[in-house]
């Protein structure tokens, strides 16, 4: 086109062409002052002072009615702003200089700015989740480099699913690595196999049914120091190492109350040591008569024995008591595999050393493949804070103190409000399940086989 022809806009007049078509078209030449008449009878439009137009411009095609696409004529580009064919030679991202404001295109929309001014909203969806810094490529062709044609022949290469190339340019080689999704899911460890071990209590629990020997020592031991406690104060503290049970009974505060009036003064742990002291040979004396196994108890240990599982034990007897417990109990059929007493370890329940050391002796892990079953409410909470499986025993053990004659005369209803409460102490003590007697815990240790097999953790 010669230089003093029309000269076209292509940066606005190509999207709003005249007639709906789309088209470039040309500016219409300024008349006698200052103003352009548009072809087609419409209404005389002022030239802006700032944009004169050049001399020779030819009135380019209207739109039907003589107005433009929002109502008049397109504003000319000013002379500096076209090359020699009449096209929009502005740059269309000029470069940010210093930190000067951000420059506008006719839609008044930021086009560059400061260092660290992020040009978002001009990004397509893929880009605006990833705030950038794009101050520094605010130069023609610069700004959006991946989208620069590709030449003639030239096929895309595939990349792997993740981070876009430019990301491992940008972040470095250390970054280059990390090609993956975000992760929004972790991997958490759960053992899915068989259960390993049971441990159980002994007292109230495979023998002694109903907990009566250390009850009774107990009471013996304070009466002899002038303080009668009762059967419920006895059995209070059941489970605890017997050191501890001593303690936790003389710290009552009715019993409290009786030792400060028959001495004259509260109660030491020299007074402690001394009932221990006492309370141990007592015991031992004992032991052989309180040394049945309760029902059902060899039965079940046979069965998980011919299962694969192995036995243990803890008790908050001493070893001494034990010496003389274990040999008589295997005696008239029970024998676990291996036993740990309280003076065995650092601390006694509800500490779970001792399921520890029978772990580790029995060579069972992890804790989740383990159960712990006890009659006490320590009992439970020893399991608990292993890590393993807690079932309490409620009708053969202290929780409700009954000899197995004085059960079997119990009527159906007086057998419930027993049990009731016993149930409840042991479930509110942390028990996953609670049963009867030992010889009720084959379904409750498939139960916790198919939980473990799903995953699951106590």
């Amino acid at each position: 086109m010669p230089r003093g022809g029309a000269r076209l806009c292509l940066r606005h007049c190509a999207a709003r062409g005249a007639g709906g078509g789309g088209g470039p078209r040309a500016h219409p030449q300024p008349g006698p002052g200052g103003a352009v008449a548009r072809p087609g009878g419409g209404r005389t439009i002022p030239v802006h002072a700032a944009h004169p137009r050049p001399a020779g411009l030819r009135p380019g095609p209207a739109r039907a009615g003589g107005r433009g696409r929002r109502g008049g004529a397109r504003r000319p580009l000013p002379p500096q702003s076209c090359d020699a064919r009449g096209r929009d030679a502005r740059p269309r991202f000029p470069p940010v200089v210093g930190a000067q404001a951000p420059e506008l295109h006719h839609h008044r929309v930021p086009l560059s700015g400061p260092p660290g001014f992020q040009v978002r909203h001009l990004l397509p969806a893929v880009e605006r989740q990833r705030p950038r810094d794009l101050s520094r490529q605010a130069q023609p062709g610069r700004l959006f480099p991946h989208w620069q044609p590709r030449a003639a022949g030239r096929r895309r290469r595939a990349r792997p699913a993740g981070r876009h190339p430019r990301d491992a340019r940008r972040d470095g080689p250390a970054a280059a690595a990390d090609v993956s999704a975000p992760v929004e899911f972790f991997f958490r460890r759960a053992y899915r196999g068989p259960l390993k071990a049971v441990l159980f209590d002994w007292a109230g629990t495979t023998v002694d049914y109903g907990c009566f020997s250390p009850a009774a020592v107990f009471i013996h031991v304070f009466k002899n120091r002038g303080v009668d406690i009762t059967l419920e104060q006895a059995r209070g503290p059941m489970g605890l190492m017997k050191r501890d049970h001593i303690r936790a009974i003389a710290q009552m505060p009715a019993v409290a109350a009786q030792w400060q009036a028959v001495h004259g003064r509260p109660w030491t742990e020299a007074d402690g040591d001394a009932l221990f002291a006492e309370f141990v040979p007592l015991q031992v004396a004992c032991l052989a008569e309180f040394a049945d196994p309760i029902p059902g108890v060899a039965e079940t240990v046979a069965e998980l024995r011919r299962r694969g599982l192995k036995i243990g034990s803890t008790t908050g007897y001493t070893r001494e008591m034990m010496a003389a417990l274990v040999p008589e109990a295997a005696r008239r059929g029970y024998a676990p595999d291996e036993w740990v007493c309280s003076t065995d370890v650092p601390a006694g329940r509800p500490a779970p050393w001792m399921c520890f050391q029978n772990a580790q002796r029995l060579g069972a892990y992890p804790a989740e493949a383990l159960v712990k079953i006890g009659d006490t409410a320590p009992d439970i909470e020893e399991g608990l804070n292993a890590g393993m499986w807690a079932v309490g025993v409620a009708l053969t053990g202290n929780e409700v103190g009954l000899t197995e004659s004085e059960v079997a005369a119990l009527t159906p209803e007086a057998r419930q409000a027993r049990l009731k409460p016993a149930y409840e102490r042991l479930y509110r003590a942390g028990a996953h399940f609670v049963v009867d007697s030992v010889a009720d815990c084959l379904p409750v240790l498939d139960e916790i086989q198919a939980r473990v097999a799903r995953g699951e953790k106590p």
